[in-house]
């Protein structure tokens, strides 16, 4: 059987009006109270007359357009002392121009509108076009120059005199005309078919552009006085805004970090930046809001403000351990052997001195004035400075080389060590110990070890000596290898002081000697009267091989050829003794041209360290001693510093057909400086990373 459907009841609806009676009516959001102005067009004429007159020109606008009643009447040309007078409220504005009438001239200066398809926001205002315009509009209101030359030109043979027609808007590079206005002159002037009509037509587009031009005038000068105005009152309520904030600040107990960040003028920027960009009054309801962030704010500057107090107490500890250390050292001058010991500031950052110096500004330091106790101290600290240095660079090689037990590791003539800084790889010990780059300046210090780096900055030196550039110099260790074989030496155990006690030369055959040269004298008659053939190859003790090989990783190859590696072979004894000689006489063109002052120097009373021409400026502004750059006493106030060795030409061997040999200092005139340059044989050095123009104390003399 099938369900029975369910019986629909219907329900009959209420008729049309009591739905309308029933339905609430939609309650509209306005401003004030509901119907307050509904009056007012009844008001007498006199109260009405004394209400325009102190209302701002754009509210009396406003008020035109809200009925038919106050548009009828102020839109009237008897109104017309209404506008002036409103106008008139309006500081500095300038009077309405005779070709517009004074609502739109209102409506041209306070609403900001497109005039042509309304949309807000357009704040330029193109007064020679009476018309603001926003920019997808401005385009295709205005003509170029070659839209208008024909009607221009045509007017011109009419009326020569008249410069222009229609007001131009100047950009960058053109000058464009309102299209309406080119419209309407173009209609007229097909209008007219007269040439005293079109005279009189010119004439009148002539004048009005004087008017426009005048008024444009006289209105950028009010607009750019309303701009300045603005800003003034912009910045007045931030600064308000600020001084507010700062108040409720030290209502909170934040009055000794204001008053120091006042002094500071990146943390008061900053402040400023983050809490007064906004130009709004602050409020109760405002200060809720940015409370947290201006207090955690507040802390950073605290922080700053403490560390800033804490850095001054570091800094009078650091003068009282420096002079500690100057009684200690007395008389004794720096020299080279003092680039490889312990700085004031790696004394300073040691264990048992900075348990001294790090200490609070009323602790006692009595132990600075203990002669006695101090200078045991200081023997302590220096020695233990060097085992330390030591154990770290010996960790470094005995990780990459396989030491005989019964030898010192840092001896070893393949304990090369690399500087990631300068690029620098053929460093050995003590040498890597006075590399500059090992005490650049760090970050990531803490504020005792900033503050101490900071301190001696200005005095010579860095940071600390660290090893966090250096590096095992793998690479080095593997080229030194073969050079060290070709001299007769084991390279697993040739030292230091093997290699600079033997007179073994080296030449590498892939890189020198491939090509034979021949050279000639002639008689009186000009004819060949001796002939002679020679092979020249450069020569090389071990320690520039290895600085040729560093350079260049293979042979050079001048025209083609692959790359192929060096291969280093020992000269002969003869020709030992020939090359150890002649390398003990320079050549006086490199004696006299070579700039010695660019090598690093160091001065002989504190840890500054700079090329040789900068010790005169130094001595003169910290030691109070005057003397010249040119001047050989200067040598008696600074030494060579480790990193300033000097680059000497190559040596030159050339063996001759008949068995001769000849040994000299290779002569560097224009031609082989061009070939070097292009086929990149530069002669080897061994102070290659330009460490001479490295400067340790840039502004010794700016900041004393």
């Amino acid at each position: 059987m099938p369900p029975r459907k369910r019986t629909k009841k219907s329900q009959t609806s209420p008729p049309a009006e009591e739905n309308a009676q029933l339905a609430p009516t939609a309650r509209r959001n306005v401003r004030g109270r509901r119907g307050g102005l509904k009056d007012m067009p009844n008001m007498p004429l006199d109260v009405l007359m004394e209400i325009f007159g102190f209302m701002h020109p754009k509210d009396l606008l406003n008020l035109a357009r809200t009925s038919k009643a106050f548009r009828s009447f102020l839109m009237n040309r008897a109104a017309q002392p209404l506008w002036k007078a409103s106008m008139a409220r309006v500081d500095n504005l300038p009077s309405c121009p005779a070709y517009m009438t004074e609502p739109q001239y209102i409506n041209l200066l306070f609403f900001n509108h497109c005039h042509n398809c309304l949309k807000t926001n357009v704040q330029t205002v193109c007064f020679e076009s009476s018309a603001r315009y926003c920019g997808a509009c401005k385009p295709k209101m205005f003509v170029e120059h070659s839209q208008v030359s024909h009607l221009f030109g045509a007017i011109r043979s009419v009326a020569p005199n008249i410069e222009s027609y229609l007001p131009a808007v100047c950009e960058t590079h053109s000058c464009k005309w309102h299209k309406p206005d080119f419209d309407v002159l173009e209609q007229r002037w097909n209008y007219v078919d007269n040439v005293a009509a079109k005279e009189a037509l010119a004439a009148e587009y002539g004048a009005k552009v004087e008017q426009v031009q005048e008024a444009t005038k006289a209105f950028k000068i009010w607009r750019d006085l309303q701009k300045a105005r603005r800003s003034a009152e912009i910045e007045q309520i931030k600064g308000e805004r600020i001084e507010s904030i700062k108040s409720r600040l030290r209502q909170e107990g934040w009055g000794d970090d204001l008053d120091w960040m006042q002094n500071q003028m990146l943390y008061r920027v900053s402040f400023e930046k983050q809490f007064g960009s906004k130009a709004e009054a602050l409020t109760e309801r405002g200060w809720t809001k940015i409370r947290d962030e201006a207090v955690s704010c507040m802390e950073r500057i605290k922080k700053k403000r403490l560390d800033a107090e804490r850095r001054v107490v570091l800094r009078s500890h650091f003068n009282l351990f420096a002079k500690a250390v100057k009684i200690y050292r007395g008389e004794e001058r720096q020299k080279r052997e003092s680039d490889v010991s312990p700085h004031m500031v790696d004394l300073a950052v040691m264990d048992e001195f900075r348990a001294i110096l790090d200490v609070p500004e009323s602790a006692d330091l009595s132990v600075l004035d203990n002669a006695d106790e101090m200078r045991n101290m200081l023997d302590a600290a220096q020695g233990r400075w060097r085992e330390e240095r030591k154990k770290e660079l010996t960790v470094m090689v005995k990780q990459s080389l396989d030491v005989p037990e019964d030898v010192d590791p840092l001896t070893l003539a393949c304990a090369l060590f690399r500087c990631d800084v300068c690029g620098r790889g053929d460093l050995q010990y003590p040498a890597v110990v006075a590399h500059i780059c090992a005490r650049g300046l760090r970050f990531g210090q803490d504020l005792y070890g900033s503050t101490a780096s900071a301190f001696w900055s200005c005095k010579g030196s860095r940071s600390p000596w660290s090893t966090n550039e250096l590096s095992f110099s793998t690479s080095a260790a593997s080229l030194l290898r073969p050079i060290l074989q070709a001299s007769g030496l084991d390279p697993n155990s040739a030292t230091i002081r093997d290699v600079e006690g033997r007179s073994a030369r080296l030449i590498c055959e892939g890189c020198s000697g491939g090509c034979s040269i021949s050279s000639y004298t002639m008689d009186a008659d000009h004819k060949v009267k001796d002939t002679e053939s020679y092979k020249t190859y450069d020569a090389y003790d071990c320690r520039d091989a290895l600085a040729h090989s560093l350079k260049q990783r293979n042979c050079r190859v001048m025209f083609g050829g692959d790359r192929r590696d060096h291969r280093w072979k020992r000269v002969t004894e003869a020709e030992e003794e020939a090359i150890v000689a002649a390398e003990k006489e320079l050549p006086v063109e490199f004696i006299i041209n070579f700039d010695w002052d660019e090598l690093l120097h160091g001065c002989a009373y504190c840890e500054y360290i700079a090329r040789r021409e900068r010790m005169p400026r130094h001595l003169r502004y910290c030691h109070d001693i005057d003397i010249d750059a040119t001047e050989d006493d200067l040598d008696l106030h600074c030494y060579d510093h480790y990193d300033g060795e000097p680059t000497f030409p190559d040596m030159s061997l050339r063996r001759y057909d008949d068995g001769r040999i000849k040994a000299e200092y290779a002569p560097r005139d224009k031609m082989l400086s061009m070939l070097s340059a292009v086929f990149g044989f530069e002669p080897a050095a061994f102070d290659y990373d330009n460490d001479g123009l490295w400067d340790s104390d840039s502004d010794d003399s700016d900041m004393l």
